[in-house]
């Protein structure tokens, strides 16, 4: 048992150590600069970064309404093109 119990801890260490590892990744991205104190408690790199992907999904959903209303425009001026083209063609 004592074998089993030490295979154990060892995975769990190596898990939390990659965990760990990934969060000062997660921590070093949200940074705005490399002078920026990098956060090292979980809690505050999960706040800042649900934070980060709120403010992203903003700029996403403003870039998708900017997009649907260039495609209208474009669609309109088609047309109205069209309706010009077959003006000319009688």
């Amino acid at each position: 048992r004592p074998v089993k119990k030490v295979k154990k801890s060892v995975r769990e260490k190596a898990r939390r150590d990659a965990l760990n590892d990934r969060l000062e990744d997660l921590s070093k991205c949200l940074s705005k600069s490399p002078k920026d104190e990098l956060k090292t408690d979980k809690s505050s790199i999960v706040f800042a970064a649900r934070a980060y992907i709120l403010v992203l999904r903003e700029q996403v959903e403003k870039a998708n309404a900017c997009i649907a209303a260039e495609r209208s425009e474009w669609a309109k001026t088609k047309r109205e093109m069209i309706a010009e083209k077959i003006l000319v063609e009688q």
